[in-house]
């Protein structure tokens, strides 16, 4: 299953479309993604509802919060659960979006 990168795909005959998109491998490219790019992502993923909670976020902050799920699981869904408050169906969204950026 890809996931898919909010950068448009161009190339020297056609303009970049925000409905044409790159399947993403590699989590390197969403260091750079800005706000509206993971706000994107997240609409990918059927997290519309949950976008605003994430309006500090960036790409790097993106990361970060992966990292976080691996390395500290338990205040990783602590946060999604009692500090923002996610129902159980986007807490499993978002963790697995978030887990299938590689």
């Amino acid at each position: 299953m890809f996931v898919f990168n909010v950068f448009p795909a161009t190339d020297s005959m056609s303009s970049p479309s925000l409905h044409t998109y790159l399947p993403m491998r590699q989590i390197s490219s969403v260091v750079g993604w800005s706000h509206r790019e993971v706000v994107q992502w997240l609409e990918s993923a059927h997290l519309t509802a949950i976008s605003d909670l994430f309006e500090d976020f960036d790409g790097r902050m993106l990361v970060q919060y992966k990292k976080m799920m691996h390395s500290a699981p338990q205040y990783f869904y602590h946060s999604l659960e009692d500090i923002l408050h996610l129902k159980l169906i986007e807490i499993l969204r978002f963790s697995q979006a978030l887990e299938e950026l590689e």
